[in-house]
């Protein structure tokens, strides 16, 4: 018996979901985005799934209501996260932004992209622990 302890870049995946997404591969082949009979299918499908996990989680899946955005992964997911709530919240006007030193090189560079649109990248240093420093958090923290 191996025990896989590599979770940071990925985890397992258990047999009941390869098998769900097999399925749903076999039964649903076109691209959610074509044109086609198949594409249509495979968007209808898609849609019902967004709408199911964000009833799970609580949230309005009306028209107006909340979305969930399928990524390909992780560096997409906060490059999406990052830059897109920055300029949403901001309405393009450069604001702030702290991160951590040890952050996902992926969440490092969409806040060091920020610097190109005039934002102030500050950045934080841990401990040997990985701990942030709450003291300095706090006297960073304002209304930007």
């Amino acid at each position: 018996m191996s025990i896989y302890l590599d979770h940071n870049a990925t985890s397992p995946i258990r047999r009941e979901v390869i098998d769900a997404i097999g399925e749903a591969w076999a039964m649903f082949p076109g691209n959610p985005a074509s044109l086609h009979a198949s594409g249509r299918a495979a968007k209808s499908r898609l849609a019902t799934a967004q709408a199911r996990i964000l009833s799970f989680l609580g949230a309005n899946a009306g028209r107006e209501g909340d979305r969930l955005i399928f990524t390909s992964g992780g560096t997409e997911a906060n490059n999406l996260a990052i830059l897109g709530l920055a300029m949403a919240r901001t309405g393009g006007v450069p604001g702030r932004i702290i991160v951590s030193s040890i952050e996902h090189p992926s969440v490092l560079r969409a806040a060091e992209h920020l610097l190109d649109f005039g934002w102030r990248l500050d950045t934080l240093d841990v401990s040997r622990a990985g701990c942030v420093n709450l003291n300095s958090l706090r006297s960073w923290l304002g209304p930007d």
